[in-house]
């Protein structure tokens, strides 16, 4: 729940029907649009019975942490997905469906301290709002321990510094095919990280490298469930790999 003084205000919040109860708004026209007030909060009155979506148009500057619903409402579809902007909503006669927030901040978190692989304070979440020329490091309380993937590829569109002095170190893993994708004509740097591969190689198992990778002090393990013959890295024509340090790859 907001703290006093947390309230964002003129946000706009969208009303879409969803009458098929799958959590997509039926068409990209709105029933209604409300802007919140001083303390963030909004509502819709007279709304109909029946199944909506209420989503959130994303504030210029701000970066979105989470939706979430907060109260047992009976919703027939529920909330799965806490991180698109969009609140699924089942309204029943007379009903009021409250506890609908959706929380942005005004900054991008550039130290990791979650292992997640989702939500804020993830490696994700610090690649996807950080800036070119940034770079992302990660807190002391993750000494020794390991940040899984488990979704999607980590995609490297800008130029951005992977740096650790965690000792012992922080472990990067993938459980999924891949794990980094470097775009062409973008540098990603990596400094004092163990990474372990991901399930197959699809391009590469730890990095997909069309741009330029550095690798500083990184050692680069095999996941256990990588078949033999299949590429940790997999340089693209025209990419760059550079080694400095003391560097380690697994080989069959």
């Amino acid at each position: 729940f907001p703290d006093p003084g947390e309230g964002m205000a003129d946000a706009a919040i969208c009303l879409f029907p969803d009458a098929n109860a799958d959590g997509i708004a039926d068409t990209s026209e709105a029933i209604s649009i409300q802007l919140t007030s001083s303390t963030g909060s909004f509502s819709f009155t007279n709304v109909p019975v029946g199944h909506y979506v209420i989503c959130e148009v994303q504030p210029t500057g701000y970066f979105s942490i989470k939706d979430i619903d907060t109260s047992n409402d009976n919703d027939l579809v529920p909330n799965s997905d806490i991180y698109n902007d969009t609140i699924p909503i089942t309204l029943n006669n007379a009903e009021i469906d409250a506890n609908n927030y959706f929380i942005d901040t005004d900054s991008c978190n550039l130290t990791v301290n979650s292992t997640d692989d989702i939500g804020p304070g993830t490696l994700r979440n610090a690649i996807d709002c950080a800036s070119a020329g940034d770079t992302i490091r990660f807190h002391s309380s993750l000494n020794g321990s390991t940040i899984t993937i488990t979704s999607e590829r980590l995609i490297i569109d800008k130029n951005l510094v992977f740096y650790s002095n965690s000792d012992p170190r922080v472990v990067l893993t993938s459980q999924i095919t891949g794990f980094f994708d470097i775009a062409s004509g973008q540098e990603a740097e990596f400094i004092h990280l163990d990474i372990i591969s991901g399930l197959a190689g699809n391009g590469g198992a730890a990095f997909k490298n069309e741009g330029i990778l550095k690798l500083q002090d990184v050692q680069i393990l095999s996941n256990p469930l990588l078949l033999t013959g299949e590429y940790l890295i997999y340089d693209f024509p025209s990419s760059q790999l550079f080694f400095f340090g003391n560097c380690s790859l697994d080989t069959d």
